[in-house]
């Protein structure tokens, strides 16, 4: 049983109601409740604000777990989202920004449907759902790193050294594609080589990035795309 499908039982059995009361409340049938209830299903995520809704609960307290273990469970919707139609993702995503009280969540989501607006077209949505994400300007990784000592101040730096990397690296890739496509050819040579030397020296001071970890493929993709043609 899911750790979701023990909160609804629990808040259902606190409002003394049967199943029947909650699935005519909610608009399902009484079996989607049971198997909710079992773990044999999980609601459509739609239905989450309605649940919270009735209970009079948070969606966090709905979930009943830490924040990081909720931001994985949304996380996963999300991504099984993204094996669905751009309309039924955009759908779940705007659902999530309404519905969650957590930011990191809700920017996430707000992310995922500037891109499906973007694949489709609607660069005008596209724009107004950026515009609802703020600038950051500093990171919990970076303050970590200067304010506190040892292994923690040292792995925070790392962390969010590789970061700053990826961004750089990303938008140096884009950077150069805009000149190709604006028939650049000198400025897209310039941003190649400014790229590979930032990869080279990534790769003189922590070759372990190019060695091991999630990353390490996406890195040696890296050196191959701004590699001398």
């Amino acid at each position: 049983m899911t750790n979701l499908g023990i909160k609804i039982r629990e808040l259902r059995k606190r409002k003394d109601i049967s199943q029947e009361v909650l699935a005519e409340a909610l608009c399902v049938s009484f079996q989607a409740v049971s198997k909710w209830e079992t773990g044999a299903a999980l609601p459509d995520v739609t239905l989450i604000p309605a649940i919270a809704f009735f209970f009079d609960v948070t969606t966090d307290e709905l979930f009943d777990y830490d924040r990081y273990k909720a931001n994985a469970k949304i996380e996963e919707i999300v991504c099984k989202a993204a094996d669905l139609r751009s309309d039924e993702a955009a759908t779940i995503c705007r659902s999530l920004i309404e519905a969650t009280t957590d930011d990191a969540v809700k920017y996430d989501a707000l992310r995922i449907l500037a891109e499906i607006y973007a694949s489709k077209g609607e660069l005008v949505l596209c724009e107004e759902t950026l515009e609802k994400i703020p600038e950051i300007y500093f990171t919990k990784l970076e303050l970590v790193a200067e304010l506190l000592n040892g292994e923690k101040s040292l792995e925070a730096a790392k962390a969010q050294f590789g970061l700053d990397f990826d961004s750089a690296i990303f938008m140096l890739s884009i950077i150069r594609k805009r000149a190709w496509e604006g028939c650049d050819v000198p400025s897209a040579e310039t941003y190649r080589k400014s790229a590979a030397a930032l990869i080279a020296a990534l790769k003189a001071v922590m070759p372990e990035f190019f060695e091991r970890g999630f990353r390490a493929e996406v890195y040696r993709d890296y050196e191959k795309e701004f590699s001398e043609q």
